[in-house]
């Protein structure tokens, strides 16, 4: 049976005020959101999805806490992030990501070791020659693959991220301005930033056996590289992503 005039205006009028509501709290503090607001956003706007895979990239081993002075000095360079001495700790086992950023310069984030071991996989870097040519040809413009292998080469290490393909949505479908830069709570206890004037992925990241049922997904960021994809990441299926059972074109 079709609405009544009067009972339509007042859901109307509910959700309207409910956005208004959910906006004020999103735009009433001036600390960097974490996972419960990011899911509250994501829950509310209901975005489209985004599935991308990560190919073979560069890495360093982490054998010690302490790392490489020129490895350590380009951490957080593109999300300005940083890392506590704790969580150098802890990352022990796992990798650096070395990714080529904006203009060839060093993207550099910490695997997490828990993540590490449930996703990632390295072998010897040398195969990235054959494995991902292009990446190859692309390390051999940069400036700072020869200091990385003049510095590090005894850890260098080719990686992949098994599983997939992984979910993302983007800053700008989840209420943020891409005028403005915008700031997240990571799961690593640091802030990581979106510069205005460009989007962002925000990567959603289901935990196993989280300590609260309530929180079974954490949620970090990726900045985009010139496509307006993440950075190190390719389209799952080559220039597609999902939204429940329907393509959406992207490139």
């Amino acid at each position: 049976m079709p609405f009544k005039k009067p009972a339509y205006l007042v859901i109307m009028f509910l959700i309207i005020f409910s956005g208004i509501i959910f906006a004020a709290k999103c735009n009433s503090s001036s600390e960097p959101e974490g996972a419960v607001l990011l899911k509250e956003r994501i829950f509310f706007y209901n975005p489209p999805r985004y599935y991308f895979v990560k190919p073979s990239f560069l890495a360093y081993k982490i054998s010690d806490s302490k790392l490489p002075d020129y490895i350590y000095a380009q951490l957080g360079a593109e999300d300005q992030t940083k890392y506590s001495k704790e969580w150098m700790d802890k990352a022990v086992g796992s990798i650096v990501a070395l990714q080529i950023g904006k203009n060839e310069a060093p993207d550099f984030y910490i695997v997490g070791k828990d993540t590490f071991d449930k996703y990632y996989q390295t072998f010897d870097y040398n195969e990235l020659k054959t494995i991902n040519p292009d990446l190859w040809d692309r390390l051999n413009k940069c400036e700072w693959f020869d200091i990385i292998i003049s510095c590090c080469e005894n850890n260098l290490v080719g990686a992949r991220k098994n599983g997939g393909p992984f979910e993302m949505v983007k800053f700008s479908d989840i209420g943020f301005d891409v005028s403005q830069d915008a700031v997240i709570l990571a799961p690593w206890g640091e802030t990581q930033t979106k510069p205005a004037g460009k989007d962002a992925f925000v990567v959603i990241e289901k935990i196993d056996q989280p300590q609260d049922p309530s929180e079974e997904y954490q949620y970090y960021m990726v900045n985009v590289d010139e496509r307006g994809i993440p950075i190190g990441y390719e389209y799952a299926d080559g220039n597609r992503s999902f939204f429940g059972d329907s393509a959406i074109i992207t490139k």
